[in-house]
């Protein structure tokens, strides 16, 4: 999920509570509110709890409600759980820390302490792009933890994605896995993940259940075709970077502003007028969901 600014780059209410009427009418199963693309690292303490408030209140009973919680700090990702939990959430996710190289000392114990103190089920976000890595080992082990119910899978590596679907088959752990990209969903789904937690599952959600629906329903040849249209898709957000060809995406769906700071107007104008074009792109991919019309003589 991402997150909406007002004029002043404060986090805009009216804009996150749009985004929940929106995932709502579409039937999300679930969001990842104060997430990477929704820019965690440049919010308060009290703009991350806000949004988190806003979510739980309206999501509550209507789908699953994952607040991220990964900072620097391993306190305040405890406290932001605790949090959380006291609004009602249904689980949390965190990453190992980031920006600075920590050794795997640090990284490991940090995360071992999370999952053992966390009040809420866990959801580790592997996502070696954005934050110090772990190996395959020590990811396997933690997702044995008694307190971890899945992995949020964002290597945008097949081959790593692969082998780690089977070691977690082969060793029985009881998690589910989550693709991180949306690229990935349909290879991933054949390997045996359970679905997928993404950018594009906030922008598109109606193509993404299409590609799982077709899945499971065996049709091979509809989830690939609806695959093809989400690479499309990505191929064009993708160009202008995470998060603002993805923020971009939203706004042609649900009109935003994308960046926070209040100085940069003039390429705030310059996203939307980009974000315009990438509307038509858009539909036209949505139109792809629409049943074809039988011909008449």
């Amino acid at each position: 999920m991402m997150t909406p600014y007002d004029e002043k780059g404060m986090v805009s209410e009216a804009g996150v509570q749009k985004f929940m009427e929106f995932f709502l009418e579409k039937k999300l199963d679930g969001i990842f509110p104060v997430s990477n693309v929704g820019e965690f690292a440049t919010l308060t303490f009290e703009e991350k709890c806000h949004i988190i408030e806003i979510c739980v209140s309206m999501g509550s009973g209507k789908m699953k409600v994952c607040p991220g919680v990964t900072d620097l700090n391993l306190d305040r990702a405890l406290e932001l759980a605790e949090y959380s939990c006291e609004q009602g959430a249904d689980g949390v996710i965190i990453s190992s820390p980031y920006y600075y190289p920590y050794g795997n000392t640090y990284v490991e114990e940090y995360l071992r302490i999370f999952l053992k103190e966390s009040p809420l089920p866990v959801i580790i976000y592997h996502s070696p792009r954005f934050s110090n890595p772990v190996s395959e080992i020590f990811l396997l082990e933690i997702l044995k933890h008694p307190n971890v119910v899945a992995v949020k899978e964002s290597s945008g590596d097949a081959r790593f994605l692969i082998s780690l679907l089977e070691r977690i088959k082969r060793e029985e752990i009881d998690v589910e896995v989550m693709l991180g990209w949306e690229e990935l969903l349909l290879t991933g789904l054949v390997h045996g993940a359970s679905g997928c937690i993404t950018s594009c599952g906030g922008i598109v959600p109606e193509i993404l259940r299409k590609v799982y629906d077709s899945w499971t329903k065996g049709d091979m040849e509809s989830a690939a075709f609806y695959q093809q249209s989400i690479s499309r898709i990505t191929g064009i957000l993708g160009e202008d970077g995470l998060p603002y060809g993805y923020k971009m995406g939203m706004a042609a769906r649900i009109p935003q502003r994308m960046l926070q700071s209040r100085h940069m107007n003039e390429l705030e104008n310059q996203l939307q007028t980009k974000a315009e074009k990438i509307k038509g792109m858009l539909d036209r991919e949505l139109s792809l969901l629409e049943p074809k019309q039988p011909c008449r003589n």
